[in-house]
């Protein structure tokens, strides 16, 4: 038999118990599972406000590299620090002068993480591209505002993603303390889990119901 693939949320979960462990981030550390970058139409599979503003692109074995070269060049622009993980058998087809920009980790199928690039200089980056139109209007655009003119482009940006993704990182870390980080844990960083949960009731309340009438419908037939 062969041995079962690491899945992209099974090595979130150990890049994020990696970087918990090396002091890279903790309870403060907002995240976002699933961030789009800016206006782009790439979306970081990790982004963790932290002392640097970090981004994660995972490679699994069931990805291909193709779209990567992109993925790299709207990266460097939208974090301060970013970090492709992929697995030994992207790691040998490798094209290292498209990733220069980025630390590259490779992830082990025993789920050992070991960088084989670093990257020590902070990329410059455009918080406001990161923030939505109204968040923008809010801290930088409105006449006579409190803050205006006062409020740093990063301090904004920060604020701004404080508040979509802060309460979800303190659900999930307070979930995960004092526990090792797994899969399921992510389910926390979902910011509509709430939501979703509650369209399942309401679909299987549904279902339920049907299946009521339609038992309810056979048995009037075979009276008559």
């Amino acid at each position: 038999m062969t041995e079962a693939k690491l899945t992209e949320a099974q090595i979130k979960a150990l890049v994020l118990g990696h970087l918990r462990r090396t002091g890279v981030i903790d309870r403060n550390t907002v995240i976002a599972n699933e961030f789009r970058l800016g206006h782009t139409s790439v979306r970081s599979d990790l982004a963790m406000l932290a002392k640097s503003f970090i981004g994660v692109e995972i490679k699994s074995d069931l990805d291909s590299l193709r779209r990567l070269p992109n993925q790299v060049a709207a990266y460097s622009r939208h974090f301060e620090r970013f970090i492709v993980v992929v697995t030994p058998r992207h790691a040998r087809s490798l094209d290292f002068s498209t990733t220069a920009q980025a630390e590259i980790w490779v992830v082990q199928q025993d789920g050992n993480l070991e960088p084989i690039t670093e990257r020590d200089a902070k990329n410059s980056i455009n918080y406001k591209g990161l923030m939505t139109l109204e968040e923008t209007r809010r801290f930088f655009n409105v006449p006579n505002a409190k803050n205006a003119g006062s409020v740093s482009e990063r301090d904004g940006f920060a604020v701004s993603f404080k508040a979509r993704y802060g309460k979800t990182s303190e659900t999930f870390w307070e979930r995960v303390r004092g526990k090792r980080i797994t899969e399921e844990s992510l389910r926390h960083l979902s910011r509509f889990k709430d939501v979703r949960e509650k369209q399942q009731l309401a679909k299987q309340l549904r279902t339920e119901r049907n299946m009521q009438w339609s038992s309810i419908a056979s048995l009037l037939l075979k009276v008559a």
